[in-house]
């Protein structure tokens, strides 16, 4: 799978406040071994307020995460010619069919 953020484009990120991540939502992690990683959420743990990310490009999940190791999420990304992408599209090299 290729990456939803790829080389030069850049990344807003908005604080959780107090709307707890989403499976499938892109995150921004404080990783004490990686550093910041932006990765999906693939897994949730409700009962520990844990959380399992992995890259969309990455064959394996990463470490488990605590709330406190999730900085945002990612709201836009924006090319490097200036122009938003909303998260919920695809990268431009991904062609897509007009619903009907």
């Amino acid at each position: 799978m290729t990456p939803t953020v790829v080389h030069n484009e850049v990344v807003h990120v908005a604080p959780l406040h107090n709307r707890p991540p989403c499976l499938g939502e892109v995150v921004l992690v404080d990783s004490l071994r990686e550093g910041l990683l932006i990765h999906r959420i693939v897994e949730i743990n409700a009962a520990e307020m844990r959380y399992i990310t992995k890259g969309d490009a990455s064959a394996c999940a990463d470490k488990e995460v605590g709330r406190s190791e999730i900085l945002g999420r990612v709201i836009c990304v924006e090319r490097p010619v200036g122009m938003p992408r909303p998260l919920g599209e695809p990268p431009p090299t991904v062609k897509t069919r007009a619903a009907n």
